[in-house]
């Protein structure tokens, strides 16, 4: 279970930073979007920052918990976001992050409580 966590780990920083330079890459796309949402205009550079925040986070053991609920804090807003604009095509990306990071976060749990029950 540890290698599955351990994974889980890496992609989960790979999907955040991931998506964090996408945002940059093509930044004027993502500002029109994020105009269009009725966002202000300095989100955009908040949500790449807690991106790459999240994705650091899951580097570290002590902050790898705090990273995730963060991380699925971001993609509740992003799937609140896509499913008030009827942008149901875009769902399926921030359900697939979420995924990774839920599974995650409850593998962590058990094995967590695994070691706690050995003491």
């Amino acid at each position: 279970m540890k290698m599955t966590i351990l994974l889980l780990k890496i992609l989960s920083v790979l999907l955040f930073w991931g998506a964090a330079a996408y945002k940059i890459y093509i930044f004027e796309n993502w500002m029109a979007d994020f105009e269009m949402w009725g966002f202000p205009m300095w989100f955009l550079p908040i949500v790449i920052f807690l991106e790459v925040l999240v994705g650091l986070g899951f580097l570290f053991k002590k902050t790898s918990n705090f990273a995730g609920i963060l991380g699925c804090g971001i993609l509740v807003v992003a799937l609140g976001t896509h499913i008030y604009y009827h942008e149901y095509q875009s769902i399926i990306v921030p359900l697939a992050y979420a995924s990774v990071v839920l599974t995650f976060l409850i593998l962590q749990k058990i094995q967590l409580q695994k070691t706690n029950s050995w003491r």
